[in-house]
């Protein structure tokens, strides 16, 4: 994300002998239509205005300068103070005043009462209090502060007019520092995501209930075959038992008959 504030440069002349260059950075997370206008006057890229004059700064002069208060400028349609215009046509509201005039070298738009910006600026050369909240501080001097001091103790008239010719000869956007460069003044709200309902819930079908099954002495067998009956296994036992038994009393029987007939041999034979 671009996080470099425009800059823009002013190089000046006095009395056609180049003074220097003066670098301006402009403060367009703050004020960005204030910064706007300034920049676009330093491109002269909106072209001509509604008085017939192009929309620079390039050419126009230094009208107004005040000793440790201000150094006026930006009248590029009659030079001394009366006109200007904004790159909005006419001129454009005061877009807020959060920045103070606390220090020297600040940029501060000139104007004739509230909301009444057009193309003046002024450069303060003094901490000036007593401007806040009448007049928008959009910017400051980053280099040339000693062009500056140079044209600040020039003489001037009863009207703080400078009797040498101070003029901007040359002006713009001081490259890798422009708008495409510049961090946005304002933070877009984040497109709204739709709203997605969960899908409809389908209940299951419910489980029917397994019945009770009574115990049985049959054991089902598969493919629907006739069931088996199976005997309790006390009967069987009983069963067993008494087949013996009987078994065991027809062997007894059996040799009981032996041992009579053998005794009785015997006994005829000792007679």
């Amino acid at each position: 994300m671009p996080t470099k504030l425009p800059r823009c440069f002013f190089t000046v002349n006095i009395d056609g002998m180049p003074l220097g260059t003066v670098i301006f950075e402009l403060c367009a997370d703050i004020c960005p239509k204030t910064c706007e206008n300034f920049m676009s006057l330093c491109t002269g890229e909106k072209g001509h205005g509604s008085q017939g004059k192009l929309l620079s700064y390039k050419g126009s002069g230094f009208h107004r300068i005040v000793k440790n208060f201000m150094i006026q400028g930006g009248d590029f349609t009659h030079g001394t103070g009366v006109g200007g215009e904004s790159i909005f046509g006419g001129v454009f509201p005061d877009e807020n005043f959060i920045l103070k005039h606390d220090q020297k070298y600040l940029l501060s738009m000139a104007n004739r009462g509230p909301n009444t910006n057009g193309s003046q600026f002024f450069i303060t050369t003094a901490v000036c209090p007593h401007l806040d909240n009448s007049h928008v501080v959009f910017g400051h001097v980053i280099e040339g502060e000693r062009y500056l001091d140079q044209i600040e103790i020039s003489t001037v008239d009863a009207d703080h007019k400078p009797f040498a010719d101070i003029r901007i000869v040359d002006c713009g956007v001081m490259p890798g520092y422009g708008r495409e460069e510049s961090p946005a003044p304002v933070v877009p709200e984040p497109a709204p995501v739709p709203l997605v309902l969960p899908s409809p819930i389908i209940p299951a079908p419910p489980v029917p209930p397994v019945a009770a099954v009574a115990p049985s002495n049959t054991i089902p067998l598969l493919h629907d075959a006739a069931p088996v009956q199976v005997e309790p296994v006390k009967e069987e036992k009983k069963k067993k038992k008494k087949k013996k038994k009987s078994s065991s009393d027809e062997s007894d029987s059996s040799s009981s008959g032996s041992d009579s007939s053998e005794s009785s041999d015997s006994d005829d034979s000792s007679d």
